[in-house]
């Protein structure tokens, strides 16, 4: 093979691994995520039901789904997530971010300086 051929055959191989490598992190989060839900500031007895659900898609969009006291509440956004940090832009334009680990059917984010445990869900 000629010089130049083997450049642009390493040069192609090396394109697909980052292709695939951004895939694999952008499905690792592709899903439906949940955790359950502590409602602050109200001394009534609410159901244990309550919960937060974040369905990621894999064109970068999304879905926040509040249950309380079940009473569902959704809101869309889009997200990255890039580095370890999952920045979340909501449709009413304000943004989140958070320092995010993925591992296996979990998905830890640091949220006020504590860490919240999603399950995967889907």
């Amino acid at each position: 093979m000629k010089p130049k051929c083997i450049v642009a055959v390493l040069a192609l191989t090396l394109c697909c691994l980052l292709c695939l490598g951004a895939c694999a992190q952008k499905e690792g989060i592709v899903g439906s995520w949940e955790t359950k839900a502590v409602v602050i500031g109200s001394s009534e007895n609410h159901s244990a039901d309550n919960r937060v659900i974040y369905r990621f898609e894999a064109d970068l969009t999304g879905k926040e789904i509040q249950i309380v006291n079940g009473t569902s509440h959704e809101r869309g956004f889009t997200y990255t997530l890039s580095d370890g940090i999952l920045r979340i832009s909501f449709d009413r334009g304000f943004v989140w971010e958070f320092p995010c680990v993925l591992d296996g059917s979990l998905m830890i984010l640091t949220q006020n300086h504590q860490d919240v445990i999603y399950k995967r869900a889907s």
